[in-house]
């Protein structure tokens, strides 16, 4: 009987876990070709953004990095052809500004303004275009929006390399 119980327990548990956390899986591609993925793990305060290169592209490239959001906290894991490096908070808007405005936009469905990076802010239908005002590496980041939720359909990046990452569906 007790053995029933936990099982139950145990089961409604894990369909919890699996109701509450969302993931979405996207591509990454640079000029069209494609050389990764990247994930977002949302559990309402915790979001984890994960991606990485390809394997079979290792030897031309190797990258992957890990983000987290925490609350109001954000780390930012990296491992560059291996070479590892951590970023805190507005460290990371000059590595990977894209990812906290990210996830901004995924807990207030807004694009909400902040002390560490300056831009300037358009909407031209379902597309939300982030210009900097001082940053050298990225000209401009396109979040493309759907009506059904707030996990961008499409992320571009107009920088020294232009990266899009697609959502899967």
């Amino acid at each position: 009987m007790f053995r029933k119980i936990l099982f139950i327990l145990l089961g409604i548990f894990l369909l919890s876990l699996s109701v509450f956390a969302k993931e979405i899986h996207y591509k990454s591609k640079v000029y069209g070709i494609s050389v990764g993925d990247v994930v977002i793990r949302d559990n309402g305060d915790k979001i984890i953004v994960e991606g990485s290169t390809y394997r079979g592209l290792s030897w031309l490239y190797n990258y992957s990095f890990k983000f987290k959001a925490i609350g109001d906290k954000y780390y930012l894991y990296e491992n560059e052809n291996g070479k590892e490096k951590v970023y805190t908070n507005e460290k990371i808007y000059e590595k990977k500004a894209w990812l906290p405005i990210l996830v901004d936009f995924i807990r207030y469905g807004k694009i909400r303004k902040n002390i560490y990076y300056p831009f300037k802010l358009k909407i031209e239908g379902n597309k939300y275009i982030i210009i900097p005002l001082k940053s050298k590496k990225v000209k401009k980041i396109e979040f493309t929006v759907n009506n059904k939720d707030r996990y961008p359909v499409e992320i571009y990046i107009d920088g020294k390399i232009d990266i899009t990452i697609i959502r899967e569906e």
